[in-house]
């Protein structure tokens, strides 16, 4: 890995005391990370995560590198856990183990083969709708879809948050700047089911591919460059 970034797979650690990971290892002349760009749970309207290392609404990680120079992050990752389920204790039937039961596994295998029949058609249709749209201009891909009558004006709330979401690593958001997803969300009347389907033909080919800020030693920010990723031939699909 080049290290211009923290896309990296890597050994996740988790400890008890987070707040006293970045003072151990100044101490000890490790050199760290600190990823700021994972929030703790549902959070309120504002710049979402990414711009600050001391904010009280994010998980607190630190990477480093080992001697081979594999990733490892330490973290406090369980508040992830406690905020989809509770405490694990406290969950009835909860169990990070495997299933005994062969009735209950067969169900889940019958539901999930159900699903990716359900998805691989949804693929296709889109890859369908994908050669023949993907280089036309929004009001013509809206047009094409039958999206509801276009809004009189954007809702800024929702139009906020897809441009909150342009922080987030890999959305179908960091393909479209701001002007185009007002544009996007007002020709489909400001639904954004509809807005992410016209997101999906626009960037069917390719991806815009953002990687979130990080402070090195926890505490100069530095933001990586993005880049484009292929996705999708059209030929082959």
């Amino acid at each position: 890995h080049t290290g211009k970034d923290l896309i990296v797979n890597h050994i996740s650690i988790e400890v008890t005391d987070i707040s006293r990971v970045p003072e151990i290892l100044t101490a000890s002349g490790v050199p760290f990370r600190q990823n700021v760009s994972v929030p703790k749970g549902k959070m309120e309207s504002g710049p979402g995560t990414n711009s600050s290392n001391s904010s009280a609404k994010i998980v607190r990680q630190y990477f480093l590198r080992d001697p081979d120079g594999y990733y490892v992050e330490i973290c406090d990752c369980d508040v992830l856990t406690k905020y989809t389920l509770g405490d694990i204790h406290d969950v009835v039937g909860y169990d990070q183990g495997v299933s005994n039961n062969l009735a209950e596994t067969a169900m889940f295998v019958n539901l999930t083969e159900r699903l990716a029949h359900r998805a691989a058609r949804a693929q296709r249709e889109l890859a369908q709708l994908c050669r023949e749209m993907r280089h036309r201009p929004v009001p013509e891909i809206v047009d094409r879809l039958g999206c509801r009558k276009a809004a009189a004006k954007v809702d800024e709330d929702k139009l906020k948050t897809l441009i909150r979401r342009r922080g987030v690593y890999g959305d179908i958001c960091q393909n479209e700047t701001e002007a185009s997803l007002r544009e996007i969300l007002m020709l489909t009347g400001n639904h954004v089911p509809a807005a992410m389907k016209v997101m999906q033909v626009r960037g069917w080919e390719s991806a815009v591919m953002a990687p979130p800020a990080f402070f090195e030693a926890g505490a100069d920010k530095v933001t990586p460059e993005a880049f484009l990723m292929p996705k999708y031939s059209i030929a082959f699909v």
